[in-house]
């Protein structure tokens, strides 16, 4: 499956045209310590369930990180968690 070009295109856009790109590398950088994640980066199911945002996960099956269960289990965890798997 291929991306179409007008997705490829507004990505472009948002990288080059928004603070975007910026942010997405310095949240890398806080969270990123050389080859692996800071510690206490994980969030326990309690910390979890106390997070009332309304959060949509899209994950592709195709997707090598983690796995539909994973993100399954993660996303029941929050009180207003969705997931949206996109087979292919």
């Amino acid at each position: 499956m291929r991306i179409p070009g007008v997705c490829i295109d507004w990505r472009v856009a948002v990288n080059r045209e928004t603070d975007s790109m910026w942010h997405e590398r310095g949240l890398v950088r806080a969270i990123v310590d050389g080859t692996r994640y800071r510690p206490g980066l994980t969030l326990s199911d309690a910390d979890l369930a106390a997070i009332q945002q309304p959060t949509l996960m899209l994950y592709g099956t195709g997707d090598s990180v983690g796995s539909e269960a994973l993100w399954r289990r993660v996303m029941d965890s929050l009180p207003n968690g969705q997931l949206s798997v996109l087979h292919g």
